[in-house]
């Protein structure tokens, strides 16, 4: 393929906000990780042809600020979502709570999170008997026993 055909991209915010609802509408995302996947992406593609990298940095911003007050991100709903997705793998809370946190979502978002998983998935409506959960789901997964 020749690539005197491939259409010249030029950075803008109508770019930067058709790639994160692009992004978006493959994956859920924390705002901290899609801030991080645009940034990516932007750099990949645009490099040194923008001069000021605090010009990216603000207009990512301003598309997720756009994009949470239009609700295509919600940190809470991202997190007790792959919480419950985890739980589901078999993941003890210390681990959702690392991967969470990797992500980028914050503190109170991840502790409200395990306190609905745990209310919602545990008998007792303790962290230790939703630990006890994630563990016999892991092993029916694993078919140890």
């Amino acid at each position: 393929m020749n690539n005197n055909n491939k259409k010249e991209i030029k950075f803008s915010p109508e770019w930067l906000y058709n790639s994160a609802l692009n992004y978006l509408s493959k994956y859920s995302s924390s705002s901290s990780n899609l801030e991080k996947i645009l940034e990516r992406k932007s750099m990949k593609l645009f490099g040194n042809s923008i001069t000021e990298t605090s010009e990216i940095k603000y207009n990512i911003l301003e598309t997720i600020k756009k994009l949470k007050k239009l609700n295509f991100i919600n940190d809470k709903e991202y997190a007790i979502t792959k919480s419950v997705s985890l739980l589901k793998k078999g993941k003890p809370t210390k681990i959702i709570s690392l991967q969470l946190k990797s992500l980028g979502v914050n503190d109170d978002d991840i502790k409200n999170a395990i306190k609905i998983l745990t209310f919602e998935y545990s008998n007792e409506k303790t962290i230790d008997d939703l630990d006890f959960v994630a563990a016999s789901i892991f092993v029916k997964k694993k078919k140890l026993i």
